[in-house]
């Protein structure tokens, strides 16, 4: 399974439903059968339309699979865990989440716009309008998605070992962007731009049976390459290499130049290259440390991050040990949740104003009363005054027992 994330401004809704796009005649129906997992994408679409702001106004995130086949229960069980990990730090009245998958009837169709064989997996289509439902400000669960993409990464591995689903760590699906050239040439598994000198280091790879960045890189540099190590140490470590003649340097990041692909031996690289193939290189994958690592900080602390702080305190944020971090962030849950609890209070008293506005009247008769009781006390008007005052006193206690068991269940909510 693999995890992009993107954004727009409309026409999410009617992608989803009609599914025509340019180079494709197909109507939704005819291409998938759609399945609803989780919202309502009327509610969702309207949302989107009545946002004011004129940028980016939804997240829309897919998830894609590489099997042909993903019961419903996994899509659902995968989609509730997204939806858990991408809104951690929202509560469920905060943001609006709407996921449907789509089944494909059709496996593959002839892209008229570029003449390309596109394939076509199961996947799932997720959008989140960008705004807080309860307070109006932007929602931004992932921040600057690339700045965050460990993070996502992280999510992606995790699930897929837990579903036993094929990783693009692992396998080597050629990407979907319409510049690919779907074929059986190794070269076709990079876009045009430096295809060919992707393919020349993928068959150096294959011809040497190489098995770690580090024996790619020193084959590389015998070959006459510049090569440069990027994110040295780092689970997103890749190589960058340049041709004497080339001005620019090339990004080998490609799951083919990954170490998880490189560490399979020559029989299993090849079948995972063979797109006849239906092929998982291992059968029970299992995600890295790091990848568990780095959930684990997104849960704890990362996800908070990206709500809580900004230009204000970042500087602040930052000087702070770990412990103090951490104080940091619940401090701020703390705040943002007694700021809510405020607003409601306020909401409710508004709501019963006109209840409040009538013992107010009757508590100003209570004092002119109690003001005749001092001036006027006899047996027989204390008896008559008391049971007026009781009278007037009923109501108010009645009134306040109400307003005090609406607070408390409002609190505990």
């Amino acid at each position: 399974m693999l995890i992009r994330v993107t954004g727009g401004k409309a026409g999410i809704a009617e992608y989803l439903e009609d599914g025509i796009k340019n180079g494709r005649d197909l109507s939704r129906d005819e291409l998938d059968q759609r399945y609803i997992i989780d919202g309502d994408l009327s509610v969702t679409n309207s949302i989107i339309k009545n946002m004011d702001n004129k940028g980016e106004k939804y997240l829309h995130v897919t998830l894609a699979f590489k099997e042909d086949y993903v019961p419903e229960e996994t899509l659902q069980e995968i989609t509730t865990e997204f939806k858990a990990f991408a809104l951690r730090a929202y509560d469920n009245d905060e943001y609006n989440f709407y996921a449907e998958a789509h089944l494909p009837r059709v496996k593959s169709y002839v892209d008229k716009a570029t003449g390309e064989m596109v394939d076509r997996k199961p996947h799932i289509h997720i959008v989140i309008p960008e705004v807080n439902l309860k307070t109006g400000k932007k929602i931004d669960p992932f921040g600057m998605v690339d700045n965050n993409k460990k993070y996502i990464d992280a999510f992606q591995e995790v699930i897929n070992e837990k579903y036993n689903l094929a990783s693009p760590k692992i396998e080597a699906r050629p990407p979907t962007d319409k510049s690919t050239l779907v074929s059986r040439q190794k070269g076709d598994l990079f876009p045009s731009l430096n295809r060919d000198t992707k393919a020349n280091v993928l068959n150096l790879v294959l011809d040497k049976d190489i098995s770690s960045l580090a024996e790619l890189s020193d084959s590389l540099k015998q070959s006459n390459y510049i090569v440069i190590v990027r994110n040295k140490g780092t689970d997103n470590e890749y190589l960058n290499i340049k041709a004497p003649e080339q001005k620019k340097g090339i990004n080998l990041k490609e799951a083919v130049f990954q170490p998880t692909f490189l560490q399979l031996n020559k029989q299993e690289k090849e079948k995972a290259l063979n797109p006849d193939i239906h092929y998982r290189v291992n059968k029970s994958y299992t995600a890295s440390q790091e990848h568990h690592k780095n959930l684990a900080h997104w849960k704890n602390t990362r996800a908070y991050e990206l709500r809580y702080i900004n230009y204000r305190n970042r500087k602040e944020y930052k000087s702070l040990n770990n412990t103090d971090k951490t104080n940091f962030l619940n401090e701020k849950e703390v705040i943002m949740n007694h700021d809510e609890f405020q607003q409601q209070v306020l909401t409710i008293l508004n709501e019963h104003s006109e209840m409040l506005t009538k013992l107010s009247e009757q508590q100003n008769a209570i004092c002119l009363m109690l003001n005749d009781i001092a001036t006027n006390l006899n047996q027989e008007s204390e008896t008559s005054l008391i049971d007026e005052l009781s009278e007037l006193l009923s109501p108010i206690a009645t009134g306040t027992q109400e307003i005090k068991e609406i607070l408390i269940n409002n609190q505990n909510q």
